[in-house]
Order: structure tokens, then sequence, then C-alpha cells
């Protein structure tokens, strides 16, 4: 099966196109003024206490409070670190059914500042929902600061890939933190790992140093954008051609794609070229790839038959 990515962007709006076999399966649509804010870190201030329900809600700087329940501001580490499939989500990061949340009137109270992460976007009214537990995704790892266990993604069964992924990091891990092994990372060099170890690691302690500059409200690291979110996240051996048509965007992938896989397979990077077996090409002052590459078309006649799936980032 062929896998195309298509990537059009302008000031008003970014969207992304992923064909299989010439065929739309997924469009993705970014608008200015509607910019996904999940994965960003905020220094917030407690403006409310609700014992009620186990939350509070945090001023971080937005039109809404975000809303913080109390099982998403402490980290505990699995019972076992083999069942680990990823990050957890807002809610799920305590270890097993049975664990002990804490009061939310006993961690905080109204004026507290705390440092939050968004894990769900605003809905009508709803503000975004926050996690304290602060988690960091790279190309083949994710980083859980408060944590200290280490974890392979399910998908990887091999058990042989396994055993080595988990030596790596415990080799290659610092002292504080957590750290999940993401699908991505099978079968990838070591040197490609320990890369991201030591990315994710500087990245935490610049965001440490970052959040004791800032007045609360504020935002503290702004998450990837789309494009380079969707390289990091998706972008993997299946995908044959990504087109994309912003010199910007074009310079962010060919950065992230020679990051995270150094490898030989994309160890020499062209004008028009990334690896080649995933070419990356820029086709300058062609403001209209998605309807040289039929997406604008099948746009519409998916809309008509059935919904495009919707991308979400997942280990």
């Amino acid at each position: 099966m062929r896998k195309d990515i298509i990537i059009n962007a302008n000031p008003h709006e970014i969207r992304i196109g992923i064909r299989e076999d010439g065929e739309l399966v997924e469009l993705l649509i970014e608008r200015a003024d509607s910019k996904r804010i999940v994965g960003n870190l905020y220094r917030g201030v407690v403006t409310s206490v609700k014992p009620g329900l186990q939350a509070a809600f945090v001023d971080i700087g937005l039109e809404r409070a975000g809303f913080l329940h109390a099982s998403d501001l402490v980290h505990e580490d699995p019972e076992s670190v083999e069942a680990v499939d990823g990050p957890l989500p807002a809610g799920g990061g305590r270890s097993g059914r049975n664990a002990q949340v804490p009061d939310i009137g006993d961690m905080l109270k109204v004026g507290d500042k705390i440092l939050v992460q968004v894990t769900k976007e605003p809905i009508s009214s709803k503000g975004p929902r926050l996690t304290a537990d602060i988690s960091l995704p790279g190309r083949f790892l994710v980083y859980m600061p408060k944590g200290h266990h280490v974890g392979v993604s399910r998908k990887i069964e091999d058990r042989r890939e396994r055993v080595r992924l988990k030596r790596i990091l415990q080799e290659a891990r610092p002292d504080a933190g957590a750290f999940i092994v993401r699908t991505a990372a099978e079968e990838a060099e070591e040197k490609a790992i320990r890369a991201d170890v030591k990315y994710l690691s500087d990245l935490w302690l610049t965001v440490e140093a970052a959040d004791r500059e800032v007045q609360a409200p504020a935002l503290v690291h702004e998450d990837v954008g789309m494009v380079v979110g969707l390289i990091r996240d998706i972008f993997k051996d299946d995908v044959d051609q990504l087109v994309i048509d912003d010199k910007e965007d074009l310079s962010a992938s060919r950065s992230t794609c020679r990051s995270s896989r150094p490898t030989s397979r994309t160890a020499s990077v062209a004008p028009r070229r990334v690896g080649h077996l995933r070419p990356l090409r820029h086709r300058a002052g062609d403001p209209q790839e998605h309807r040289a590459q039929g997406v604008d078309e099948e746009r519409a006649a998916t809309s008509s038959s059935s919904r495009p799936r919707r991308w979400s980032r997942s280990t």
C-alpha cells in the first residue's frame, strides 16, 4: 500500500491530507484562529478549589480557567512497567483502580501557582483539561519528570527487542524522571534513542528555567505545531512521500527528520528529499499543492460519503 502525506500551509490555515493508494483517508485542518493548545505547559494560578469534585480550576491566561482533577496532581509509577503503553490521559495517571487519590483540599488552595499541561482542548463553555503530571513526547520516547520507571509500548511485541530497548534506556537515562519507549523506537539505532534521551532531558531543563522566569498566569512551553507533530508522531517507514508547500514547515520538517532519525536512511538530505525511502519535496510558489495532488476533490467526495478519520497522537 502506498501512503502519501500532502501539507498545504497559508497564513489562515494548515491542511494535511493523508492518502493511501491514492485515496484520501484523513484530512487534518488547523485554522489560525483556533490553534491547538494540547501539550502546552503553563504556569497557572488556582482560582477555585472544589472538594466535592476533587478538582480545582486554574487560570492559565486563557478565556476560561482549566480543570485540574486531584488524580492528575501527582505521578505514580505503574506496578508493572511491562504494561505501560504510553503516557496516560488526564485522569488516568494513577497505578491501578484502587490507588488512593489525594485530597484536593490538602494539595491546593486558592492563589497557589502550579505548572500544568493541557491534555484536552476547551470545548464550548468548558475550559481546557489540565494535568500536573507533565509528559514530554519525543520521536522515540516519552519523558515524565515526576516518575522513575522505564516502560515499553505494548505494541512492541518482540521480547528481545523489548529487552534491548529497556537496556539502552537504563544505561542512558538521567537519575530523575520516567521514560516510556514509543512504538517508533522498534529497531531504532541505539544512538538515536540516546539522542532522544538527551533532547528530552535538555528540554525539561529549559522548561524548568522558563517556569522560574514567568509571571503566572503565563505560557511556559508551546508544543510543536501540527506539521512537526505529525512528522514526529506518524512519519514512519510506511510513508512513501511527504509533500510540503511552505518553506518554514519544510525547514522544520527536515530538522525533525535529522534529529529524530539519525540512521543511514536519512543521513543525507537533498533539497527535495529526506532519505531515499521517504522523499520530502517542496514546490516553491505552488500554494495549490492540495489541488494539484487531488486532495481538494477527494475532500469533497469524502465529505459526501464518509467522514475522514482524524489524526490523534499515540505511542
